[in-house]
């Protein structure tokens, strides 16, 4: 009896899950783990944390997995520097001479124990001469960690060769003695791919700001956006980033900015808008490129067996598998394999049958709903007759 009723909930289960699309892996002639990269179109139906994917073995039975997205290309670098330091007033400014420093991200600041204000603003120049602002409105303490003050920062992209910080409020230098920093790729990364057939619009609005608006022709995960400005002269301009009339992230961007990448959070989607507020400035001319961080299935394949990956709703309840917390130990991946052949599950079912496809999920539901009263009478019986 019990055996029967676990068959139906197996029926169950499967009458109300169904894939929406399907792609296959190539077979491998070793077995162990392997990665699987995900095409652009995989990507855009697949859920942030991969709840809607499963991969299936020959006999249909589901195995276990994990999704990486890949991270942009960096080089950890800790230079030796010659730092400049000054106090004007109440102003402590130092910065970086003979590092360097186009294209930093994130730095890590040391400093002696002279001066602990927070760290309010970021410089950027190219002749120490002239300076231009990378990041304003920073309220970015010291703090005393392994027998030294640290100030983290990230800074958006930019082409500099020279970056400067100011405290305020600080009548001892900074007294920086190094740095540490993560420099990324000024312009495209191995890890990102370009997302094709981008059609660009640009309106230039009688209120003063500039709308870029962005269509594709299927929807795509976007992680990055590459920007253009054909114009050589200086500028700075706020940039904010819609999809569907929600703001999702906004940004300063400047000449020394252009054609770099610029983060942005995961959306998947087939348009965008960017509004750029040119004050009282004219309107600039723009390029635009959006791109993706690629993204793998790490999976353990067996040598000669066919597998497939099924994508479902987003609805789709997340697996619980050991490999998410374990990849760690994982200390050898085969190779990198592409997924393939990706296509809808093709609905041959008409609107009728589909309404006896809803019947059928109420006959199992009652039949499993009866042996299970059958089950509880059985047993209350032999209670009883005890």
């Amino acid at each position: 009896m019990k055996k029967t009723s676990l068959l139906l909930l197996s029926i169950l289960l499967y009458i109300t899950h169904h894939a929406q699309f399907v792609a296959t892996i190539p077979k491998v002639q070793q077995s162990g783990y392997y990665r699987i990269k995900l095409s652009p179109a995989m990507i855009a139906a697949t859920t942030a944390q991969a709840t809607n994917i499963r991969i299936y073995n020959e006999q249909q039975v589901a195995q276990p997995f994990v999704m990486n997205v890949a991270a942009l290309n960096s080089t950890s670098i800790t230079a030796a520097v010659l730092p400049h330091q000054v106090v004007q007033n109440d102003t402590s400014i130092c910065w970086i001479v003979g590092g360097v420093t186009n294209g930093l991200r994130d730095m890590v600041l040391y400093s002696n124990n002279t001066n602990t204000q927070p760290i309010v603003e970021v410089l950027g120049s190219n002749d120490q001469k002239n300076w231009y602002n990378i990041q304003e409105r920073l309220d970015v303490p010291l703090v005393y960690t392994n027998r030294s003050y640290q100030a983290t920062i990230t800074l958006p992209p930019h082409n500099y060769k020279f970056i400067q910080f100011k405290q305020i409020g600080g009548k001892a230098r900074l007294d920086v003695y190094k740095f540490t920093t993560i420099a990324t790729n000024s312009s495209t990364s191995t890890t990102l791919q370009p997302i094709s057939q981008m059609a660009l619009r640009q309106i230039d609005s009688a209120n003063g700001n500039t709308y870029l608006y962005a269509t594709f022709t299927a929807r795509n995960t976007i992680d990055a956006l590459q920007l253009k400005v054909q114009e050589k002269l200086l500028f700075e301009r706020t940039i904010n980033l819609y999809q569907r009339g929600n703001m999702v992230q906004s940004w300063r961007f400047n000449q020394a900015q252009s054609n770099l990448l610029q983060p942005i959070s995961s959306i998947t989607t087939d348009s965008i808008l960017l509004a750029i507020e040119n004050g009282d400035n004219p309107p600039l001319h723009w390029e635009a490129q959006a791109w993706q961080q690629q993204r793998f299935l790490l999976c353990y394949l067996t040598a000669g067996e066919q597998y497939s990956i099924a994508f479902g709703d987003a609805a789709t309840p997340a697996p619980n598998y050991d490999l998410a917390t374990l990849q760690q130990q994982v200390t050898a991946v085969i190779d990198t394999l592409d997924a393939s052949n990706f296509k809808a599950v093709a609905i041959t079912t008409t609107a009728p049958k589909n309404v006896n496809r809803n019947y059928l999920i109420w006959i199992a539901l009652i039949a499993v709903l009866t042996i299970v009263i059958i089950m509880v009478a059985q047993l209350v019986k032999k209670q009883n007759n005890k």
